[in-house]
């Protein structure tokens, strides 16, 4: 009987060979561990990368636990095991978003849930994108100065009523009844009503004492 020929190696792995018996082991775990590391957690990859049918891998993934919870891990979309989406190009995507996550995910070329994922996994990159959004605030700040010393009137009234609140420079309106009464009491589900309409209420309430008759009281 003539010997049997030893399986061709190809890229480090050993080839398949049908001939083997049951009890034979074609590939080691490690093997096995290597080529699904390589491409991802798909069973049809992982065969053409060893060379083998899908059915040694699948028979593999149920012999040996440690090879199942690998592939149950990848599986499991975590962005450490997807190359493609490193936290380097989060990074150089998030400079100069504005920390627009629409944009961020446009130039990484990801879905939204891929970037919360890599915001989970890297907190930093939170941190970036924040940082990013206040540069927005700064932008704004940068041009109402500019407006402030060009003398822009409502550069000026804005500031005061925001930045000058501490200093009594706050708009005030108050709304009362005919000669300086009580206000109305306006029951919560009409309140509540005006404000779905997107109306302003001290406005409403001022058109309705003006228009109210002085004998209505």
């Amino acid at each position: 009987m003539t010997a049997q020929t030893r399986p061709p190696v190809i890229d480090g792995f050993k080839g398949f060979d049908s001939s083997m018996g049951k009890n034979q082991q074609r590939y080691s775990i490690a093997d096995v561990r290597m080529a699904m590391d390589e491409v991802g957690p798909s069973i049809a990859a992982i065969s053409r990368r060893l060379d083998c049918a899908t059915g040694t891998v699948y028979s593999y993934l149920k012999r040996f636990p440690e090879l199942m919870t690998r592939f149950e891990a990848l599986k499991g979309g975590q962005v450490e095991s997807q190359p493609q989406f490193p936290y380097e190009l989060f990074e150089k995507a998030i400079k100069g978003s504005r920390g627009i996550k629409a944009a961020i995910v446009q130039r990484v070329g990801c879905t939204r849930p891929t970037l919360e994922n890599a915001i989970q996994r890297w907190p930093d990159l939170g941190v970036m994108i924040e940082d990013e959004r206040s540069s927005i605030v700064d932008f704004a700040e940068s041009k109402l100065l500019k407006a402030l010393d060009a003398d822009d009137m409502r550069a000026i009234v804005f500031t005061l009523e925001t930045l000058g609140k501490n200093r009594g420079w706050s708009k005030r309106t108050e709304v009362t009844g005919r000669d300086g009464g009580a206000l109305l009491d306006i029951p919560p589900d009409l309140i509540r009503q005006i404000e779905a309409m997107g109306l302003n209420l001290v406005e409403v309430l001022r058109n309705f004492v003006a228009m109210t008759p002085p004998e209505a009281g």
